[in-house]
């Protein structure tokens, strides 16, 4: 018996009980626009709506990690 793929929007929901091809706002089906493999381009892009954070200036402690 060959083992079954399972999709990657499946597992995501599995996961995490998030249907990521169906859009939060409008309910409406999401499709794919782009897919980032270089990990140099990875780290370029913002995550989600906002860029990563910028570092604690020198001699602040970080609060929240």
């Amino acid at each position: 018996m060959t083992p079954r793929r399972i999709g990657w929007a499946h597992l995501l929901a599995r996961v995490f009980a998030v249907d990521v091809t169906v859009c939060s706002k409008c309910g409406g089906r999401m499709k794919i626009v782009e897919v980032v493999t270089d990990p140099g381009a990875i780290a370029e892009r913002p995550h989600g709506a906002r860029a990563p954070p910028r570092p604690c200036p020198p001699g602040q402690l970080r609060m929240f990690a």
